[in-house]
């Protein structure tokens, strides 16, 4: 759902995806293999009992240390810890 109005969430980030996140797609979408999309890790609210596996999503970094652009990103994985609107990122 592409909205407007942005909203301000918290992101994590670990590094290097170690594969095989909890979503069961196969295949992942391809744009997960095109340049400058990483794989995200989404908050039992977003990951919805998987209904968001393959949901694309768009996050602006805004805290220190944060990119200044946009950064597309799969739902691939589930992250326990993480409130709504809260994502895991790593890289491919």
């Amino acid at each position: 759902m592409k909205t407007d109005n942005p909203s301000y969430f918290q992101a994590t980030y670990s590094g290097k995806y170690p594969g095989d996140g909890v979503c069961a797609l196969d295949p992942l979408s391809p744009m997960s293999s095109q340049n400058g999309w990483i794989r995200v890790a989404a908050g039992p609210d977003d990951f919805q009992k998987s209904l968001g596996c393959g949901m694309c999503v768009e996050i602006k970094g805004l805290g220190k240390g944060s990119d200044t652009g946009v950064t597309k990103a799969i739902v691939h994985d589930l992250c326990g810890s993480c409130d709504k609107g809260d994502f895991h990122m790593s890289i491919k």
